[in-house]
C-alpha cells in the first residue's frame, strides 16, 4: 500500500518538474495507491504503470498531467474516485480495466482515452467529464475504443462524442478486428458541440454487432458552424 494517514484532510503531493513526468512503474502486483496528490506540467506523466496485476488506485489527485497505463500488457486494473485537472486518462494493454466513480475537470484533450489495441473487459461507470475546452480538434469525452459497458456517465460539455465505442485506433485503417461487444446504459451526456461529424453517443457499426444502447440521455447538444 502506498498512502497517506493521520487524521489531517490535506494530501501529501508528489510534484514533477517542468516538462518532466513521474517514472513509470512497472512489474507490480497486488498494490494500492491512494489518497495522494500528483502535480506536474501540460503533457507530463503524472501516474504511470505498466506490466502490472490486480492494482487499485483510489482517492488521488492529479493536476495538470495524465494518468497512463501501457506499453506492456497489465490485467485487473481498477481507477477509483479520483480527480483529474487539466488532463485525463491514457489507457492501454489492460485486461480487465474498471474505472470508476472519477471526475475529469477540463481535459486537455480526451477526457478516457482508451485504446483498442490490447484491451479488453473494459467497464466505466459512474465518471464525471466536465468542460472540455475549446481548443480546436476533435475531443471526446469517454473514448471507449474497446467496447465493454458504459454505465451511469455524466458528460458535460464534450468536444465531441460524450461517449464513443468501436473505433479503430489511429493508424489502423478503417477495419480493424475482432469485433467488439458494447453496452452504453443509463448516461447523462448534456451541452456537447459537434466539432467533428459526432456527437453525444456513437460507435462505429462494422466492428460494434449486437450493440446495446439504453436508457441513455442526449441534451441541450448542438452542432458547430
Amino acid at each position: 500500500v502506498v498512502s497517506s494517514y493521520g487524521t489531517s484532510l490535506v494530501q501529501p503531493m508528489i510534484r514533477s518538474d517542468v516538462g518532466k513526468s513521474n517514472k513509470r512503474t512497472t512489474q507490480l502486483a497486488n498494490v494500492v495507491v491512494a489518497h495522494l496528490q500528483f502535480e506536474g506540467s501540460a503533457g507530463s506523466t503524472l501516474v504511470g504503470f505498466s506490466g502490472t496485476d490486480n492494482m487499485l488506485v483510489e482517492g488521488c489527485r492529479l493536476q495538470n498531467g495524465n494518468f497512463y497505463v501501457g506499453t506492456t500488457p497489465n490485467k485487473n486494473f481498477r481507477i477509483r474516485r479520483n480527480v483529474l485537472v487539466n488532463d485525463g486518462f491514457y489507457l492501454t494493454q489492460l485486461n480487465g480495466l474498471l474505472v470508476e466513480e472519477n471526475v475529469v475537470y477540463k481535459p486537455v484533450n480526451h477526457a478516457m482515452y482508451i485504446t483498442r489495441g490490447g484491451n479488453s473487459n473494459v467497464v466505466t461507470r459512474g465518471n464525471l467529464v466536465l468542460k472540455i475546452p475549446s481548443t480546436g480538434g476533435n475531443q471526446n469525452a469517454i473514448m471507449q475504443r474497446p467496447g465493454g459497458l458504459a454505465e451511469g456517465n455524466v458528460v458535460a460539455g464534450s468536444r465531441w462524442y460524450g461517449i464513443v465505442m468501436g473505433s479503430c485506433n489511429d493508424g489502423e485503417g478503417s477495419v480493424c478486428q475482432p469485433p467488439v461487444a458494447a453496452e452504453v446504459r443509463g448516461n447523462l451526456a448534456v451541452d456537447g458541440t459537434e466539432v467533428g461529424g459526432g456527437i453525444g453517443i456513437g460507435g462505429d457499426d462494422g466492428i460494434l454487432p449486437g450493440a446495446k444502447v439504453i436508457d441513455n440521455i442526449v441534451m441541450n447538444s448542438v452542432r458547430s458552424a
